[in-house]
């Protein structure tokens, strides 16, 4: 009886090979005959032409992007210039085309069909397998009968070690980054940011200072001031150049409470815009004027996105790049024109199907949901990312503390004022090349006291 069902199984296993290997025929790569297409056009909606203050009942068929092409409900062609929509109009039309280019993208990215080479080792398989099957109703001695038994069970080992998934990802879109564009953004800050990239991650380099001012107009401070980090060599910002879409976006209002989730084009990390507490930064006041502050380890850092770097850069130039790998702009598209509708996650598909975020000044300021692929580690924060270096224990919020004051008194020196009950105080510090940090705490009655750390 057993000999039987080994003989079953065999040709049961072939046969599912060979229905599978069928279902995949007339794929991306098949011949125009076998492939199939089907016209379904939208469903008729209200379009305003501005310039002739008309109003015309028709669907969407394309866009060259200069003039819309619409169908009427009688079966007329229409065309009607960009510029001449309503701004609802025009905002229907970019994101229908960022969702047919991204559909395309996804078309073009999928894996090719296995090809012959790789597809004829199980179907081999399968075949000697099912002959040697047959073979064990043939044979009469018992060492030739094991044999054939041993050889028919090929074809079910085989299916047995194979992962189920040895074909992944059908279905995750990856977005190929723009080099190019990346290197142009850093570039702006090159005199303080280094970059460099390899075939999966494109690392920026920096010591966490930026070239602006920092500190003033906190309100809620921690008595923690600004410190050069080593932001360096395997200590660097990674952005990833191959992002993953995610299918399920993972939200910034209840993760990543630690650490940043992007880094901007002047090299200062970007944190989640609610701090360890759960905590809006900005509206509770621990936020200076540029949307920053400093953390546990004296590292600076911002919680809301750095537009003010808009002014320093032409509309196309990323203000910065999450940790996804995905490009965050300023308040408008990169083509110059005005930013369009976001997403849940505070951005958006362009026309070329391709994912950015925007900076706006209202929460979430930055990123609402990750929209690309990341890793969260078990401290809740996007792994891989930099570790910062701190020198002293970290203090507690000093109460009715409001920063005044910051200035730069030497190379690798800073001075800060801060008050309290309106009486000025001061934290004097600066540190040397050999990692030692001098600190001198100035209250408002002239009294001082000096601590000294040494950088390990």
């Amino acid at each position: 009886m057993w000999k039987k069902y080994v003989f079953m199984a065999s040709c049961l296993a072939c046969l599912s090979y060979s229905l599978e290997s069928k279902a995949h025929e007339g794929g991306h790569d098949a011949p125009a005959s076998t492939q199939t297409t089907e016209h379904s056009s939208d469903q008729l909606r209200i379009w305003k032409d501005l310039s002739r203050n008309k109003e015309i009942k028709a669907s969407f068929l394309s866009f060259d992007q200069k003039n819309l092409v619409l169908e009427t409900a009688d079966s007329k062609i229409v065309k009607i210039a960009f510029d001449h929509l309503s701004k609802p109009d025009r905002d229907f039309v970019n994101q229908k085309i960022a969702l047919l280019t991204n559909m395309n993208h996804f078309i073009d990215d999928l894996p090719e069909t296995p090809t012959p080479a790789s597809g004829n080792i199980p179907l081999t398989l399968l075949l000697l397998g099912s002959g040697f099957g047959l073979l064990i109703f043939k044979l009469n001695t018992p060492r030739r009968r094991k044999i054939a038994f041993m050889a028919s069970s090929l074809p079910l080992v085989y299916l047995a070690c194979t992962p189920a998934n040895e074909v992944t990802d059908v279905n995750k879109q990856v977005i190929q980054s723009d080099r190019s564009l990346l290197e142009k953004a850093f570039g702006v800050f090159k005199e303080t940011v280094s970059t460099r990239s390899d075939e999966r991650y494109f690392y920026v380099e920096s010591n966490g200072l930026p070239e602006h001012n920092m500190m003033v107009g906190i309100k809620s401070w921690q008595q923690q001031v600004p410190l050069d980090q080593a932001y360096t060599g395997t200590n660097a910002w990674s952005i990833p150049l191959q992002p993953v879409l995610s299918e399920t976006p993972v939200s910034t209002k209840n993760n990543f409470f630690r650490g940043g989730i992007g880094v901007a084009i002047n090299g200062i990390p970007i944190f989640n815009a609610l701090n360890n507490r759960g905590d809006d930064a900005f509206l509770v006041g621990e936020l200076d004027q540029w949307g920053g502050h400093c953390g546990r380890a004296d590292d600076y850092h911002y919680h809301t996105a750095p537009l003010h770097l808009e002014a320093q850069l032409s509309a196309d130039t990323p203000i910065a790049y999450a940790l996804d790998g995905f490009a965050v702009y300023g308040s408008k598209e990169p083509d110059g024109s005005v930013m369009s509708p976001l997403d849940e996650n505070n951005g958006h598909f362009d026309l070329a199907g391709s994912y950015h975020y925007h900076g706006t000044p209202t929460y979430p300021y930055m990123i609402g949901k990750m929209r690309g692929e990341v890793t969260k580690s078990a401290d809740d924060e996007i792994t891989p990312q930099p570790r910062t270096m701190g020198i002293r224990d970290f203090l507690q919020p000093l109460n009715g503390a409001e920063i005044t004051g910051f200035e730069a008194t030497g190379d690798k020196a800073y001075s800060l004022e801060y008050t309290v009950n309106q009486q000025k105080n001061n934290v004097n510090y600066h540190w040397d090349d050999s990692g030692q940090y001098t600190f001198q705490f100035v209250s408002a009655d002239g009294t001082s006291k000096t601590e000294t750390y040494q950088r390990r």
